[in-house]
């Protein structure tokens, strides 16, 4: 149980990193081990060469083995956690800003934000490692200090929040260029943005808010998972719009005669059918895309059976 334990916390650390799920909770006071349990986990992932933070000091910090860029970017991790204990931002952006802590996505108007969250975070870790039973001599430095996956991964989450109070904020002005350019923003991560349908985005985002602050009663923005929703909602919304005043623009060619009366009929239908077959090609939304794809076909077997039609009328 313990080494399944341990397993859970380093992927729970991982995602995290990467920005996709939340951090897992402290569990002490939840499960307990015995020495023994510890200890036979510790010797068993020592045979694969893995070290085990909570038991053995500073993951290989102390050997021989330790190369000079893991040395490099453990020094600049404990000079972030160092000036995260003093309190000044600026400081605090300094060492992150370091090349050798490796540290992705800085943004220097979030500095402020850097060091509270970091700081509540280290101060949460510290209390949790008091709590333990271990002596000074077992602890490790990382169960008092953040490690560069924790640091990272605040960083993450302080970028994406700060991203979806950008568009909140443009949603509640009903400003749809600062709406797409905040939706445009890296850290989000959103797909399919199209600049045509801005201002159903708006439209669709604020109705979503809505609904959302009816429903939980509370005044907490759209996370990333609603807005990719509500954006591919627009799109594919905007595109069978396309598709309605499309077949609407064509519909004088879909109702020609069977015996065309000459040339310009039949390369009417065949720019139509062409341009429904392009637009098909496009489409965020499959079922619109599949649509569009058997109109466009549809269009031109009739242009097959008419241009044969044409060429023996007219010609023969």
């Amino acid at each position: 149980m313990p080494k399944a334990i341990y397993c859970i916390h380093a992927l729970s650390l991982y995602l995290f990193k990467l920005g996709v799920a939340p951090q897992i909770q402290d569990l002490y006071g939840k499960i307990d081990f015995t020495a023994e349990e510890i200890d036979n986990v510790r010797m068993e992932l020592e045979k694969y060469g893995i070290q085990m933070p909570a038991f053995g000091k500073i993951g290989g910090l102390l050997t021989s083995q330790l190369s000079v860029d893991e040395a490099m970017l453990h020094a600049a991790v404990i000079a972030v956690n160092e000036a995260v204990d003093r309190g000044v931002a600026s400081d605090t952006l300094t060492a992150m800003q370091n090349p050798n802590a490796m540290l992705l996505g800085l943004d220097k108007s979030l500095s402020e934000l850097y060091q509270e969250a970091l700081s509540q975070v280290k101060g949460n870790k510290a209390s949790s490692a008091q709590n333990t039973l271990m002596t000074a001599a077992e602890r490790e430095m990382y169960d008092d200090l953040l490690t560069h996956a924790e640091i990272q991964g605040n960083v993450n989450q302080i970028n994406l929040l700060s991203a979806l109070e950008v568009v909140e904020d443009a949603i509640e002005r009903g400003d749809v260029e600062g709406l797409f350019a905040g939706l445009q923003c890296p850290n989000l991560g959103l797909s399919g943005l199209c600049h045509e349908n801005a201002l159903c985005y708006l439209q669709k985002l604020s109705d979503a808010r809505q609904c959302k602050i009816q429903r939980t009663d509370s005044l907490e923005p759209l996370n990333k998972d609603e807005l990719q929703a509500v954006l591919m909602a627009a799109n594919g919304e905007a595109w069978r719009h396309e598709l309605s005043e499309s077949l609407l623009s064509c519909g004088h060619v879909v109702r020609l005669p069977v015996k065309p009366s000459g040339p310009c009929s039949a390369w009417l239908l065949w720019d139509c059918a062409q341009g429904l077959k392009a637009r098909s090609l496009i489409c965020i939304d499959e079922h619109t895309s599949l649509c569009l794809f058997r109109c466009a076909n549809h269009l031109l077997s009739k242009l097959t059976f008419w241009t044969v039609t044409w060429y023996w009328w007219f010609v023969l």
